[in-house]
């Protein structure tokens, strides 16, 4: 989080809006996730929903304990041309989308599958071979 506002993550001396990677528009997500500095694409959106969601409050999840698992997950997709970070961030930042539009999938999604929804489509491809 960025020590100067609260709706933001810091990436060295800058801080990213997290309504900037969570905004509803699906192709305009993806150059926004090329954007993101640090080559940590998948950090920020899994991060910026997890916070939209209110899932680390909701789940008692440590803010660290998010960010080493995104981390790790993230050190886990190669440098691959489509499989990539990229790849899974955008997938998160799609399937926010589809729940968003839906209303959850018509409000019957509770937390716990909002969750393992981001969650799962963070990892689908992870330690994916290069194809």
């Amino acid at each position: 989080m960025c020590s100067r506002c609260t709706r933001s993550l810091a990436v060295g001396t800058r801080c990213i809006d997290m309504d900037m990677v969570v905004h509803e528009r699906v192709r305009a997500d993806v150059d926004l996730i090329e954007w993101i500095p640090a080559g940590r694409p998948l950090l920020f959106v899994g991060w910026a929903l997890f916070k939209k969601y209110d899932l680390l409050a909701r789940f008692k999840v440590p803010s660290q304990v998010l960010v080493n698992f995104l981390t790790t997950v993230e050190k886990g997709y190669r440098d691959n041309p489509y499989h990539n970070s990229t790849h899974a961030a955008d997938v998160v930042q799609t399937v926010h989308f589809f729940m968003s539009r839906s209303g959850q999938f018509g409000g019957q999604t509770t937390q716990i599958e909002v969750m393992a929804a981001l969650v799962a489509s963070a990892i689908h491809d992870y330690d994916h071979p290069v194809c």
